[in-house]
């Protein structure tokens, strides 16, 4: 008798990952060993039971799916990791493939193609479609150039540059701006207008945009 493909879920959300337990154990050559709904857990469980084949959500309480990836190689090197997440960006895409998994199916895929997923990449298979992550790696890579220079441009603006741009941030217009930092409406409209230049765009909403993607600031309401 061929020898059952051994297999962890990894998944917080307890009604999925059940379901999914129940489909995959009425095949025959699989084995669902057990079921893990943190990084720590899985990581514990895999070391106990062995897996061939780990099933991993991507978002999970104390960590990403590309975490518990890495963790569970490096502890397993011969463990193969899936992904199956409702994430498909790019950034969780790349990440999991960088961590090692062999593949990313999206939640909604079929039980049948789960199965088949997880027989091909037992046997060795990489089934990461190379357009998708040539697609994802320069998303990927021009998210990280432009988050960069928004950096560099924000980096430019003066303290009180800095905090127009906050205030940009509550949607309030020049007039007030101006009673909020105590000066002129004309002078409020030119500290905006050096804040825009200086972050390259031309509309209020871009420049709170820059800051939000970078982390600077915290986005709240927005109007010109």
């Amino acid at each position: 008798m061929t020898e059952k493909i051994g297999v962890l879920i990894i998944d917080d959300h307890r009604v999925l990952a059940a379901g999914l337990a129940a489909a995959l154990s009425a095949e025959s050559d699989l084995e669902v060993l057990g079921s893990a709904a943190t990084v720590a857990e899985a990581v514990r469980l895999a070391g106990e039971l062995g897996p061939k084949v780990a099933l991993v959500d991507y978002h999970l309480p104390d960590g990403t799916g590309a975490e518990a990836a890495a963790r569970l190689r490096a502890a397993l090197p011969e463990l193969v990791v899936v992904m199956i997440s409702g994430d498909t960006s790019d950034r969780a895409f790349v990440e999991s493939v960088e961590a090692g998994a062999a593949a990313y199916l999206p939640k909604t895929e079929d039980i049948a193609r789960v199965t088949d997923t997880i027989r091909r990449t037992a046997a060795g298979e990489v089934l990461l479609p190379p357009a998708r992550l040539a697609e994802a790696l320069r998303e990927t890579r021009a998210a990280a150039t432009r988050a960069r220079e928004a950096e560099r441009r924000l980096g430019s603006l003066t303290p009180r540059e800095k905090e127009v741009l906050t205030l940009l941030a509550e949607g309030i217009g020049s007039r007030e701006i101006a009673e909020r930092l105590s000066v002129s409406v004309p002078t409020a409209r030119g500290h905006v207008q050096v804040v825009l230049e200086k972050l390259g765009v031309h509309a209020r909403e871009d420049a709170v945009r820059v800051a939000v993607e970078a982390g600077a600031i915290e986005r709240r309401r927005v109007s010109d």
